[in-house]
């Protein structure tokens, strides 16, 4: 059990992912943002708030640094980075407005606290999570506990814009920590009962799987303004090493536009093996500038979706954090059937056609379980989809004759047991009725 567990938590994502190269004056995307939002008269309750926070993230890494010496759990070491990139954001925030950093005072040491309340409490949770797996489990679960309350209670004194994008960066960790630690609580047949937010924000909390992405002030995941589009011949298709990892390879291509040649990021060779481009393509790219290359002087755009009009086919990257949220709707070209067929990769693309038929199938791999099938008449011919689980949509609006459109992939596997014109669905919309379904998160 304890094995298993190890296993699955070896990773916790981190609120502030975008790491740069060394050199750079900037490390993260976040430090990036806050710093270059308006500088705000701070008022004495939001520079005491900053230095309680400053102390309490620090409080959390030398818990969790110090109990990960007495248990071989991942989570422990895993988060406490965590916690030292929160504090680390906090310290942004210090240096912004020239307030005197405590951590710096007691020279970082762990253990070592300014504040003699956080010191007591340092003490006592630690001497808590001592004495059994479980009951360090309990006190990582109470610190984020705490600190979702504190974070509350912190963002409502503040209208700083930049003080409010910390904070709800450093509360979705500690909910996304929390989801973590009360997991492997209950893998571990114990639980956790909160002790600072209510059982109704605990329970919302755990019925979310996991939060990603960076946040905005206004506690929603920020997206990139899609202003960066081009459209022109591809010249050059190849794989070049990453700016932050350079042992990373990525696709890129040189696109000729009218105002000159533009080089486009597409995405890690890992994930996609091959790419559906090549020279003498006509395309149209839909993405952005990432803000941490207009200050480094690295030129070209981040790709988030790319239509490939000589090819009919529409390659999504909107997995990306900062492309999520990007509207699909409308952008693709005809897809083809032999060029979906012969993609070698795991991706999406849209679909849209009229329901000949809807009725209840076994999946392809589980046969156990019953998937809403339709039956699709479309421009390249008639497929089929499977929509969605029964057990997760008992009823659909979906009859014969209604027209659809569709996110959909075609799973690896299927191609393995070589599944003909048959493709699973992300999302769809009943063109005819105005209803939605979004099966999955994301698409491939």
């Amino acid at each position: 059990m304890v094995k298993k567990a190890l296993v699955l938590l070896s990773a916790v994502v981190l609120c502030f992912p975008f790491e740069l190269n060394a050199k750079m004056p900037v490390k993260t995307y976040g430090e990036y943002y806050v710093q270059n939002l308006p500088k705000q008269k701070l008022n004495k309750s939001e520079i005491s708030d900053l230095l309680y926070m400053r102390e309490e993230e620090k409080l959390a890494r030398d818990v969790y640094l110090t109990l990960s010496k007495v248990y071989p759990l991942p989570v422990f070491r895993n988060i406490s980075r965590s916690e030292e990139q929160h504090m680390k954001m906090v310290k942004v925030l210090l240096d912004k407005y020239g307030i005197p950093d405590p951590v710096a005072e007691t020279g970082n040491r762990v253990g070592v606290f300014k504040n003699k309340k956080l010191q007591e409490l340092y003490n006592k949770l630690v001497e808590q999570g001592r004495s059994s797996l479980i009951a360090a489990l309990k006190v990582g679960a109470t610190i984020e506990d705490l600190d979702i309350k504190d974070l509350e209670e912190a963002i409502s004194k503040t209208d700083n814009e930049d003080v409010e994008v910390v904070y709800q960066n450093l509360m979705k960790g500690s909910r996304n920590h929390m989801r973590a630690f009360v997991r492997l609580l209950r893998r571990f047949g114990s639980d956790y009962t909160p002790q600072y937010i209510s059982t109704e924000e605990f329970q919302r909390i755990l019925s979310v799987k996991h939060e990603a992405g960076f946040y905005g002030s206004s506690g929603k995941p920020y997206v990139a303004d899609f202003t960066e589009v081009v459209e022109g011949k591809v010249l050059k298709v190849e794989k070049v090493p990453g700016f932050g990892r350079r042992k990373v390879m990525w696709w890129t291509v040189d696109v000729k536009t009218g105002n000159g040649t533009v080089k486009v990021w597409l995405v890690p060779v890992w994930r996609y093996p091959s790419i559906n481009l090549r020279p003498g393509d006509e395309v149209k790219v839909t993405g952005f500038v990432p803000p941490y290359w207009q200050i480094s002087g690295i030129e070209g755009m981040m790709a988030c979706l790319v239509e490939n009009k000589s090819a009919g086919a529409l390659i999504d990257f909107t997995f990306k954090p900062p492309c999520r949220g990007i509207n699909v709707k409308g952008t693709a070209v005809a897809q083809k059937n032999k060029t979906l067929a012969s993609s070698g990769n795991r991706r999406s693309w849209t679909l849209t056609g009229k329901v000949v038929s809807i009725s209840q199938q076994p999946g392809v791999g589980r046969k156990n379980v019953t998937w809403w099938v339709a039956d699709l008449e479309t421009p390249q011919g008639n497929v089929k989809v499977y929509l969605a689980p029964t057990f997760r949509f008992p009823s659909i609006d979906v009859s014969p004759g209604d027209s659809l459109q569709l996110m959909v992939f075609t799973p690896p596997r299927w191609r393995v047991l070589n599944v003909q014109n048959t493709y699973m669905a992300c999302y769809f919309k009943n063109l005819s009725k105005g209803s939605e379904y979004r099966i999955r998160r994301r698409c491939p």
